[in-house]
């Protein structure tokens, strides 16, 4: 593979900033290598398929497979869930889509192999991609144009294996997430991440204070030498008249509207 042809892969698999938790594959060095290997391999086996049925129905394992690989780098007791053969490959996507982690339009790749392999599981007279139902046959043009036109590639005049091959790639390198995810849970993992989210809340605590403080008081009560202030969401300011006279803030608790 090129290097030209890389970089075009790597952003194919890119999303918009903002609309995921990662918008890029990340690479670990070490496991390089051995993921390229794993991936080659799977295609492989993939184009080594008999007919156009035994393709499909390999593409959705290997889409299903690299499902399960983000899955258990996310999910620590996940291997629960994976035994459950009630946990179908959509709730398994749709779990990764829940928690907004990779980019969308991968996902979509996933749904639509996984109807595909579908059309081809439930109806023994479908052998061949051409024959996959109409409807299907659309969103795979609409999902190839999509992600490819920016790429100078176009459905028209393409046959629907050549969409499905486009559609197919993106769907199993979802598996190069993976090293995104693993990272995250390392960073959670770490023993000074819940110490990191405390200074966090403080920070945050003190600006949400200060930004309550600074406008101006509902009521304001008077008692000897001491003022009383109520402000919104329950904060309450204390202070002593007596400029000799220690002051005190916020000496009752805090409470949110």
């Amino acid at each position: 593979m090129s290097d030209e042809s890389a970089n075009n892969e790597k952003r194919i698999l890119d999303g918009e900033k903002g609309q995921s938790v990662f918008t890029h594959p990340s690479a670990d060095p070490s496991q390089i290598y051995k993921r390229n290997l794993e991936n080659d391999q799977l295609m492989a086996k993939a184009k080594g398929a008999a007919d156009e049925r035994s393709y499909v129905l390999i593409v959705a394992l290997i889409a299903e497979y690299r499902v399960n690989q983000v899955l258990r780098a996310w999910l620590p007791g996940y291997k629960k869930l994976d035994d459950n053969h009630d946990f179908t490959f959509s709730m398994r996507t749709e779990l990764i889509r829940a928690a907004n982690l990779i980019p969308s339009h991968i996902l979509r790749c996933i749904d639509l192999v996984r109807m595909i392999r579908n059309d081809f599981a439930h109806n023994l007279n479908i052998e061949r991609l051409e024959q996959i139902e109409e409807r299907d046959k659309a969103r795979l043009k609409t999902l190839y144009n999509e992600i490819y036109s920016s790429y100078g590639q176009s459905a028209q005049g393409k046959t629907s294996r050549q969409l499905f091959d486009g559609i197919a790639f993106i769907a199993y390198a979802i598996g190069f997430y993976t090293t995104n995810i693993r990272m995250l849970r390392e960073v959670i993992e770490a023993k000074d991440f819940e110490c990191t989210l405390d200074q966090l809340t403080q920070q945050r605590e003190r600006i949400w204070m200060e930004q309550v403080l600074s406008q101006t008081p509902e009521s304001v009560e008077i008692q000897g030498n001491i003022k009383t202030e109520h402000f919104g969401q329950g904060v309450v300011a204390i202070t002593a008249i007596n400029p000799n006279a220690s002051p005190e803030l916020g000496t009752q608790d805090t409470e949110r509207a």
